[in-house]
């Protein structure tokens, strides 16, 4: 095994130093590394969106079962939304493009684009802990809160987009 993890090794090694000899290929795979971590952040922050929604979801549940049906419209509006914010995460645009375009997204504002979508993370726990405030007291207040969080993270994300395309 040891022989065949060497190969490996020195297979790589060789790779490595053909690649460096290429124009431009180093700083296009520090490009492609930084698109990789911010999709990552991205479906972090998907993740715990959706797990958000489930427990929005939970709350529309739980009034029905009490047959308590005020508000139940507005609740799953917000699932709708906390889904549609998701996605919209997800599927971002990266800044992509590829080895031989001439137009280059430039790795400053990659790291932009990164520091902006990992920003979001705090975001998104406030988000979560006023979701766990509202399971256990969904007031109308509490809900009408809620809602206006939810709108202005939709709002924070849409400037992502800006930054992208300027």
């Amino acid at each position: 095994m040891d022989n065949f993890t060497g190969k490996m090794e020195n297979e790589r090694n060789k790779w490595q130093v053909l690649t460096e000899k290429i124009p431009g290929y180093g700083g296009y795979k520090d490009r492609e590394r930084r698109r990789d971590a911010d999709k990552l952040i991205r479906d972090f922050l998907s993740k715990q969106l959706n797990q958000g929604k489930e427990s929005i979801a939970q709350i529309a549940s739980e009034r029905v079962e009490k047959q308590q049906l005020s508000g139940i419209d507005r609740i799953d509006r917000l699932t709708k939304k906390m889904e549609k914010i998701a996605d919209k995460i997800r599927f971002a645009n990266y800044g992509y493009s590829g080895f031989f375009d001439q137009v280059k997204i430039d790795a400053e504002k990659l790291d932009d684009i990164c520091r902006f979508d990992y920003s979001l993370i705090e975001k998104v726990e406030e988000l979560k802990k006023m979701i766990e405030a509202v399971k256990e007291d969904a007031t109308e207040e509490k809900i009408s809160l809620l809602s206006e969080k939810i709108e202005n993270l939709d709002d924070i994300f849409s400037e992502r987009e800006k930054g992208i395309i300027t």
